[in-house]
């Protein structure tokens, strides 16, 4: 039995789920990215808000607290991991603000589970493919003691690394405001490095620092020589999944591919049609 997580709908998934079935494997795949219908002959057991008309705001890691609830819902950890989830992952609406409330009455605030998110996401980009489950468990709730003094002194490291790159997001960040919302974008290989923060988290800085400047919605994204990532407002119409389709459509020799959420996501393609894909991406934004 294999369990996928936060994975397994997406178009890019399907040849791994062949495979798994060519070996006998059942799979399970619990996420919440939007599904493609041609997965499910290869998944036994699929869970998906979007399989009955929900959204991604509902979380893989709720999903996963909800059914462990189900089988021992003496684990007072869980709406904690929900809460959790909800904040690392961006998701706003009721559901997030339900799980904060719960754990607020725990005695854990939206801040401190914020900074929680945060020392997980430095870790394991640091970590990688190593082993660190004790690290990780003890920031998981494992053990409350060492949660808080590890969460203080990595999040001050944090606070250090990221305070040098808003320094930078603010002055190669290039802004226009067109159609009554703000296009923000920045260079990624002109100012990343490969240490923490990540390109998502720094584009993600950038959507941020303009959104708190000015009282409109923002079209975010960061670009490299093969890739595009992008943070958009909930107000805006574009789907970043849509975007693959039409940019495959006009440029079908770009091996274009990529996904993620509707408002935040990855587009990947080769390097040779980097500059024509920037060039279509603005037109279909000032259009």
């Amino acid at each position: 039995l294999i369990i996928v997580i936060d994975n397994g709908s997406s178009n890019q998934d399907l040849l791994s789920l062949k495979k798994l079935k060519i070996y006998g494997a059942k799979v399970i795949v619990i996420d919440h990215h939007p599904n493609n219908p041609a997965n499910d002959e290869f998944i036994d057991v699929h869970v998906n808000p979007f399989l009955v008309g929900g959204n991604s705001d509902s979380t893989a890691g709720m999903i996963c607290s909800e059914i462990a609830n189900n089988m021992d819902s003496s684990l007072v950890t869980l709406p904690l991991l929900c809460a959790l989830s909800g904040i690392a992952d961006h998701s706003i609406g009721h559901k997030t603000d339900q799980y904060v409330k719960i754990a607020n009455q725990i005695g854990f605030s939206k801040d401190y589970l914020k900074q929680i998110s945060e020392c997980l996401d430095f870790e394991v980009h640091h970590i990688g493919f190593l082993e660190g489950r004790k690290l990780v468990d003890d920031i998981f709730f494992g053990d409350i003691k060492k949660q808080k003094e590890l969460v203080k002194i990595i999040y001050e490291d944090i606070k250090q690394q990221k305070n040098k790159y808003q320094k930078i997001i603010e002055h190669y960040n290039e802004t226009e405001i067109v159609n009554n919302m703000i296009i923000a974008q920045i260079d990624l290989e002109k100012i990343k490095h490969r240490g923490y923060p990540s390109n998502g988290k720094i584009v993600g800085m950038l959507s941020l620092m303009i959104k708190e400047k000015h009282n409109l919605p923002v079209f975010t994204f960061g670009f490299g020589s093969d890739f595009i990532t992008f943070r958009i407002s909930n107000q805006l119409k574009y789907d970043v999944n849509k975007m693959i389709k039409i940019l495959n459509e006009k440029i079908p020799y770009g091996n274009i591919d990529g996904g993620g959420h509707a408002k935040a996501g990855t587009i990947r393609f080769i390097p040779t049609v980097k500059n024509k894909i920037l060039d279509l991406l603005n037109e279909y934004l000032i259009k």
